[in-house]
């Protein structure tokens, strides 16, 4: 038997949870590109699985990576910012970051980046990450998934 409990966690902050993809796709110059989209969301939710000495850890971290848990996604609540970053952005000529860009963004807009259109541009999600840049707060959950 698992030594484990089950958690509802939020974050203590407004405006702190994101979900970070990370995708990869090669440019006409056959360059391979990293890029990380990064969206932050009001709120959201979780049910994560901790030991009693997890549950210590996490309650004094002032940033959480749900990612290095065992958790469920609950919900994410009105998405109000994002962030593109090109890995190794300083390795690319500019007509290469425009390319980056155009196949990200429709228009290069950072307002008008989605999943959807990177992924009609070559991109492949490799990587999807969850946490808060704030501390948690946790509820007890009579059972666990």
């Amino acid at each position: 038997m698992s030594d484990q409990k089950c958690y509802n966690i939020m974050p203590a902050c407004k405006k702190a949870v994101y979900e970070e993809e990370r995708y990869i796709n090669v440019l006409s110059s056959s360059k391979k590109v990293v890029v990380t989209r990064t969206l932050f969301y009001r709120n959201g939710s979780f049910t994560i699985h901790l030991t009693d000495e997890e549950k210590n850890d996490i309650m004094q971290k002032d940033r959480i990576v749900l990612s290095d848990y065992e958790f469920e996604f609950n919900s994410l609540y009105d998405g109000c910012e994002q962030h593109i970053v090109v890995e190794n952005e300083e390795s690319y000529s500019k007509d290469e970051l425009r390319e980056i860009m155009e196949s990200v963004c429709e228009d290069g807009d950072l307002e008008s980046c989605n999943a959807n259109f990177m992924e009609e541009n070559g991109w492949d999600l490799t990587e999807t990450l969850y946490g808060f840049q704030c501390g948690c707060i946790l509820e007890d959950v009579d059972e666990c998934c």
